[in-house]
């Protein structure tokens, strides 16, 4: 994941950062930014500013799970393709 995102442009990583950031201070949050994939998988949809759309899935764990909650992101698809 590390070089996937490395090889996105610095403003392409920082509105995907943005958008990451406003669903961990908001969370629960919806569309247009955040969409459900169905059991307690989600995805974030961060608008890039060559046009096209990034995708990183996460998933969240409440705090009566683990002890203390969380999210763990992954990366995946610009707009039907990989990067």
């Amino acid at each position: 994941m590390r070089e996937r995102l490395k090889g996105l442009e610095p403003d392409e990583r920082k509105v995907l950062g943005e958008d990451i950031k406003d669903v961990e201070f908001s969370w629960p949050i919806g569309m247009p930014l955040v969409r459900s994939l169905g059991r307690e998988l989600w995805e974030v949809r961060s608008s890039l500013p060559r046009g096209v759309e990034l995708r990183a899935s996460f998933s969240v764990w409440d705090t009566f799970c683990v002890g203390r909650g969380g999210m763990v992101f992954g990366v995946g698809p610009i707009s039907g393709g990989w990067f």
